[in-house]
Formats: C-alpha cells, sequence, structure tokens
C-alpha cells in the first residue's frame, strides 16, 4: 500500500522480522529492485546488522534515543568509534563460536529413522489414501550439555520434528 502513491521516500521498519532466511533475502532483493526502479529513498529501520550492512550506504546507531555514531556503512562497520557500536558489533553473530564440548557426554536424545506423516486423501470411509512426508527418515542424537541446531526455511519441518521428538505428534523410527 504504501508503494501505491509513488512515494520519493519509503520507511520500511523491520520489513523481514520473523521471516525465515530465503523469504527475507526475497523481500530485500525486492526493496532494493524497487528502489533502483522508482529511484525512491530507503529507510530502513532494523536490529539486523546484517541488513544493514548488505542494504545501507549509510548508518545511524541510535541508543536512548539518541544518535551515537553516524556514518558510510563500510566505514563504521571497519572502523566504528563509539562503545556503543564496537559492542554491538562484537556481539554480532558471526562472531559467535560455540565453546568446545565435552564429546563424551552422555547421549540424552536419540533418534533414529524419524518419520512424519499427514493424511492428504481420505476414501469414502474416511481413510487415508494418501499422505504428505513432513519429515522424512532423520537421524540424530544430542549430547548433554550439547546444542543441536535445526535450521530451515518455513513448512520445511522443523516444528514436526521436534514436535515427534516429543512423542507429541505420531512418527516412525525410535526415539
Amino acid at each position: 500500500m504504501a508503494l501505491a502513491s509513488d512515494p520519493a521516500l519509503l520507511i520500511a521498519d523491520e520489513p523481514t522480522t520473523a521471516l525465515d532466511l530465503t523469504v527475507q533475502a526475497e523481500i530485500l532483493d525486492l526493496l532494493i529492485r524497487l528502489q533502483k526502479s522508482r529511484k525512491m529513498a530507503l529507510l530502513m529501520i532494523t536490529h539486523d546488522l546484517s541488513i544493514v550492512r548488505k542494504m545501507a550506504d549509510r548508518v545511524c546507531v541510535m541508543k536512548k534515543g539518541v544518535v551515537v555514531e553516524q556514518g558510510e556503512t563500510a566505514s563504521l562497520f571497519e572502523n566504528p568509534s563509539h562503545d556503543y557500536t564496537k559492542t554491538l558489533l562484537s556481539a554480532h553473530p558471526v562472531n559467535y563460536a560455540p565453546p568446545p564440548r565435552d564429546t563424551q557426554a552422555p547421549v540424552i536424545l536419540d533418534g533414529a529413522r524419524i518419520s512424519v506423516m499427514f493424511p492428504k486423501k481420505y476414501n469414502w470411509l474416511g481413510r487415508p489414501i494418501s499422505h504428505v512426508t513432513a519429515v522424512d527418515d532423520i537421524s540424530l542424537h544430542v549430547r548433554a550439555g550439547h546444542t543441536l541446531g535445526i535450521v530451515g526455511e518455513s513448512g520445511s519441518g522443523k516444528t514436526t520434528l521436534a514436535l515427534s521428538l516429543l512423542r507429541l505428534l505420531a512418527s516412525t523410527g525410535t526415539i
């Protein structure tokens, strides 16, 4: 709706929050294309530093309602001057590395060949005659004190897998 009046400036306030990475990339690419084709300015409001780095020509860093630092994006990311900006950049997930883990820690969750299917079509008696496979032959284990990240687009089966591991959804395989 904001584009209907062909604005000179589009304000995008957290336009990709809560979107998976694939959809986020599509939205950001669309904004870039629209900006170029319409010769439109873009005010990108976000907490996501990777979006700022990709999209912005200039950056303003705010803290408690005050701009504490501003400048060209590349320069600010390479050589921040304000302590708060330095803190933000050092906290960026790119700089995280998992700590060393005990590879001999006991396995507290073990799943083998887990699959979950949902009925797709039913016969005239109400019995399923075809299925959609939501989780297909997944094996995993988690050791005490370890973290296992499960990543994927919306609809890829992450939550279905978690629900099956909790035995809140029927599945095949061993848990």
